[in-house]
């Protein structure tokens, strides 16, 4: 299926996105149906297996692509796909950019202090935990399992 959007005054032939699993999608998700989201949709989720990406990565494979989506917009459309439930943030302690996954559902990562790469934990069992309430005026949102490695190398 060809797709022919214009959209900020240039037109982009689009061939991979398959448009009507996406903009169901979005439908799903209370989401309006744009060029970028569609495109960086179709970057994001195609692939079969999921993955970990930095917004600074996926900006530069955008660029690769000639693609002239701002980078304003990369993180809006970033930003709703995790509000929406379609990724996952993972914030990085200390200095560097969060880290978004492609697979939403809840599970463990690695992540290796010496190298910055994140390894989805596969059957990982969760311990039974106690109750806990929050400080006052705050509410619980969500929990992170981030086992911290060091050594090994990069690839």
């Amino acid at each position: 299926m060809l797709w022919k959007p214009q959209v900020l005054g240039y037109y982009k032939l689009i061939t991979e996105i398959q448009q009507p699993d996406i903009e169901q999608l979005f439908l799903t998700v209370n989401l309006r149906v744009t060029f970028a989201r569609l495109f960086i949709a179709n970057k994001l989720f195609k692939p079969i297996t999921p993955f970990h990406f930095t917004i600074e990565n996926l900006v530069k494979d955008l660029r690769n692509e000639d693609t002239k989506i701002s980078l304003a917009t990369v993180y809006n459309v970033i930003n709703d796909f995790n509000e929406a439930g379609l990724l996952q943030r993972i914030d990085r302690v200390g200095n560097g950019a969060a880290i978004y996954d492609t697979d939403p559902d809840p599970h463990a990562h690695f992540f290796n202090v010496s190298t910055g790469n994140l390894t989805n934990i596969k059957n990982f069992e969760m311990p039974h935990l106690p109750p806990v309430t929050p400080p006052i005026g705050t509410r619980i949102i969500g929990m992170d399992i981030i086992l911290r490695i060091q050594g090994g190398s990069k690839n």
